[in-house]
């Protein structure tokens, strides 16, 4: 029933960080890729990001009602499939525009209905009496490390449309991955009302009091060493082109 709990809690923290990561934490790498291919100013093709961060915030409430009023495997469904279908067409795009559009208006929704909303209620959900911590552990910003050192060999490996495809893939395979957690959290909690008597508190996976606020500690120290190793890194790689 544990393990369970922690699968569930497991695919919120990578879920959210799937999100992170085909957004914010890649766009900066792809900039220059992308000032290559189109004719544009970068101010133009930078207003991919911040049309994310815009659709994201008008959408999140509507997201929010579609997780208290209709499925949260299904919103997560097409979280995924909508934000997969807007980085392929983004990836064949052959103008600023197009790119723009595809990327911060279908990559936005999606991101929206499959990130931080749905893994903080899955989190919230998977142990229910430890909402707060679980719900922090979901949030740990990981992808701020990762993220750049797993995108970066892919943009010199294939470019920027191969990266997109990439993420593509990822989330179908989340899409796919998403009903059979959510169906593993409904087991945990029939399991949970056969076996134990109402009200247990769930133990948290992280075992000492003092594991969490040691592990945020750690992953900040560590993100803010990685992203100075970064800086002086990334701009050392050698693209196609």
């Amino acid at each position: 029933m544990l393990a369970k709990r922690r699968t569930v809690l497991g695919f919120a923290f990578f879920a959210k960080n799937v999100a992170t990561t085909t957004t914010y934490n890649s766009y900066g790498l792809m900039l220059p890729l992308l000032l290559q291919d189109f004719s544009s100013g970068a101010s133009q093709v930078a207003m991919g990001i911040g049309l994310i961060s815009l659709v994201t915030g008008v959408a999140s409430p509507w997201v929010g009602r579609l997780l208290d009023k209709w499925s949260l495997h299904g919103t997560l469904v097409a979280g995924c499939l909508i934000a997969a279908l807007g980085y392929f067409l983004a990836s064949r795009a052959h103008s600023a525009a197009h790119f723009v559009l595809l990327y911060g208006v279908l990559g936005g929704l999606g991101v929206t209905a499959m990130g931080n909303l749905p893994a903080m209620k899955l989190a919230s959900l998977s142990f229910p009496l430890k909402k707060g911590k679980a719900i922090g552990f979901a949030m740990l910003p990981v992808s701020g490390i990762v993220g750049p050192f797993v995108c970066a060999p892919l943009l010199a490996a294939g470019g920027w449309r191969f990266l997109l495809q990439v993420f593509a893939l990822v989330l179908v395979i989340l899409a796919v991955a998403a009903p059979w957690v959510v169906g593993l959290l409904k087991r945990a909690d029939e399991d949970s009302m056969a076996v134990t008597p109402a009200g247990r508190v769930f133990e948290f996976p992280l075992a000492t009091p003092n594991a969490q606020p040691t592990a945020i500690v750690a992953l900040g120290l560590g993100s803010f060493a990685f992203t100075e190793f970064a800086a002086n890194q990334v701009g050392t790689l050698r693209f196609p082109g």
